[in-house]
C-alpha cells in the first residue's frame, strides 16, 4: 500500500466527538472556519471575530472564502494559554 492509498483510507474532512475518534491530524491540515467552530466547541461568530481581530491567521481562497491551517490554529492556542497563565515569580509573588 502506497502513501497516497493510506491516506485515502482516513476521512480527515471527519470531525470527531470523542478523543479517541479523532483521526491524526496533519500539520498542512486546513479548517474551516465552522470546523473551527466545532474544535473549539464555540460559536462560528467567535471564530469570525478572532479572524476578524487579527487573533486567528487565515488563508485566503478566493474572495471571500478561508481557511485555517492547523499550524494557525494551534499557535492560536498556544498564544490563548499565555494570556490565560499567570506569570508567577520565583518567590510566589505576582
Amino acid at each position: 500500500m502506497g502513501v497516497v492509498d493510506a491516506v485515502e483510507e482516513h476521512d480527515y474532512n471527519k470531525i470527531a466527538t470523542k478523543a479517541e475518534e479523532r483521526p491524526v491530524l496533519q500539520d498542512d491540515e486546513m479548517f474551516t472556519a465552522q470546523e473551527v467552530a466545532q474544535i473549539m466547541k464555540v460559536s462560528l461568530k467567535t471564530v469570525r471575530t478572532w479572524v476578524q481581530e487579527g487573533k486567528l491567521a487565515t488563508i485566503p481562497i478566493g474572495k471571500k472564502e478561508y481557511r485555517i491551517s492547523r499550524n494557525d490554529l494551534n499557535a492560536f492556542i498556544a498564544e490563548q494559554r499565555k494570556l490565560r497563565t499567570p506569570n508567577i515569580s520565583a518567590d510566589g509573588s505576582d
